[in-house]
């Protein structure tokens, strides 16, 4: 190798992430300030987001200014053609490796906020719950009521109605022993609920 390593030589893989959201993948020199990229069609505008994986760590940076490449600039430059971007860390590293998430509750979907960079499995297991408890009721013969009053608790669990429902179904039991043997698993579930 000569003194002057082309740029394409000196590049790894990394990931442009545009305000969209939008994931690219290109190549790039990284330094502390400063980015390089070969492909001058590349894309890139000030804050989008460069992630370059570094064993299991993820260095991100932020686009803070881009100057093109200008071939009358440069002239006889030993460099070949490429955009150069000033740069800045962008908030902290992360980890590359997927994140569980075990949630317990019930959570509407307006509540559930995940932060884009990092990726995470959610696993809400009450509905499922509630699934289970109406099965139990319907395998039971529960009257029309008792089910809809089951129903009605899934679906306000979480808001300030939930208690009042759950009482409704309490005493939509009494009267039905055999009903309430099928539910009795489910009582300290759905008192923990409230």
């Amino acid at each position: 190798m000569t003194m002057f390593e082309s740029i394409r030589d000196l590049s790894e893989a990394v990931t442009l992430i545009k305000g969209n959201g939008q994931r690219l993948e290109i190549f790039a020199e990284i330094q502390s300030k400063t980015a390089y990229i070969h492909d001058i069609d590349t894309p890139v505008e000030i804050d989008d987001i460069i992630e370059r994986p570094r064993g299991t760590v993820i260095d991100r940076f932020i686009v803070t200014e881009v100057l093109p490449w200008n071939s009358k600039l440069d002239g006889d430059s030993m460099f070949e053609p490429h955009i150069q971007v000033k740069i800045k860390p962008y908030r902290n590293s992360c980890h590359n490796d997927d994140t569980a998430i075990n949630i317990s509750g019930s959570i509407k979907a307006r509540n559930v906020i995940i932060n884009s960079g990092n990726s995470a499995r959610i696993s809400l297991s009450d509905n499922n719950k509630f699934e289970d408890l109406i099965k139990s009721l319907k395998e039971s013969s529960a009257d029309v009521e008792i089910i809809r009053s089951a129903e009605d608790m899934r679906d306000c669990v979480g808001e300030t109605s939930f208690k009042a429902k759950y009482e409704a179904f309490i005493s939509s039991l009494a009267n039905h022993v055999t009903i309430l043997q099928a539910v009795i698993p489910y009582l300290p579930w759905l008192n923990g609920l409230q």
